[in-house]
């Protein structure tokens, strides 16, 4: 069964198989052709079955690897990048297919290369991602092809994963590469003053929009498991306190920037993405 779902016949396959057919019909005319027709078919039925058995007889033929920037950058072109190495002793044509998430509204995305015996090609591209959430990478489908490509062997390379789409994260970098640069050259330390110095106006807080899609019991529940023990088998819960509520309890007091991330002064939100930034990047700066 294995064997049937991988099986697939190409266009050469069935053109010919059409002149055989078509020699066939010739010999009621010629006689001759019958015997043509007879050795074209013997000759056929050879070469399909040497390509698979060579493209069937190897139980991993074809060696696969996708690699996606994690998270991913909401409205930025990401490059994705997709490692295929033909593990054959022979050269073949292998076809590749990348399911992409439903969210890019990509189909029918392939490229067909040309590979040798233990070759490896890199194929590079970019996705844009236009909405927040969670993107499910699916598997990798390549057919695999060798001597007259009449028949297909398809090899499905398990690759799923899902990858966030965050607020830009290369946007904070360039920012953050901005800052960074004009700060070098002055060889002074700046020291932003009300009025005087615009150098952070334009920094945004993007760590702020990764909490929006979620709610306040969501995001406590989150807390929660990744502060509890992995000895504690007991459910676990810690239940903050709203801010709205936060609000009426304190009414005189409107300092909600440590939970709110709405920074006083500009140069909060520097902060923050730069702390958010070396947490992903495994980072203690």
């Amino acid at each position: 069964m294995r064997f049937i779902r991988g099986l697939f016949l190409t266009y050469r396959f069935f053109a010919a198989l059409i002149v055989v057919a078509f020699v066939f019909v010739q010999g009621f005319v010629y006689p001759i052709m019958f015997i043509v027709g007879q050795a074209l078919l013997l000759l056929f039925l050879c070469i399909v079955g040497l390509e698979l058995f060579i493209l069937f007889i190897k139980k991993n033929p074809i060696a696969a690897k996708r690699t996606v920037m994690n998270p991913l950058s909401l409205g930025d072109d990401n490059t994705v990048k997709i490692n295929v190495t033909n593990q054959y002793g022979f050269p073949i044509i292998a076809d590749v297919y990348d399911n992409l998430p439903s969210q890019l509204q990509i189909r029918g995305l392939h490229w067909k290369e040309n590979l040798g015996p233990g070759k490896s090609r890199q194929i590079n591209f970019t996705i844009r991602p236009t909405e927040r959430g969670v993107f499910h990478f699916s598997d990798l489908f390549v057919y695999t092809s060798a001597l007259t490509h009449m028949v297909q062997r398809k090899v499905v390379i398990h690759q799923r994963e899902d990858v966030a789409a965050y607020p830009s994260i290369l946007q904070m970098k360039k920012y953050e590469l901005k800052v960074f640069a004009k700060t070098a050259m002055s060889g002074i330390k700046k020291i932003r003053r009300l009025g005087h110095n615009n150098e952070f106006e334009q920094i945004k807080n993007y760590v702020q929009e990764i909490y929006m899609p979620f709610s306040n019991e969501e995001i406590s529940a989150k807390i929660s498991q990744l502060l509890r023990p992995e000895m504690i088998n007991a459910e676990v819960e810690i239940i903050y306190q709203t801010v709205e509520n936060l609000h009426l309890a304190c009414p005189n007091n409107k300092g909600d920037w440590y939970f709110t991330g709405n920074y006083p002064t500009p140069g909060g939100n520097k902060v923050v993405n730069k702390a958010f930034m070396n947490w992903k990047e495994g980072k203690n700066e």
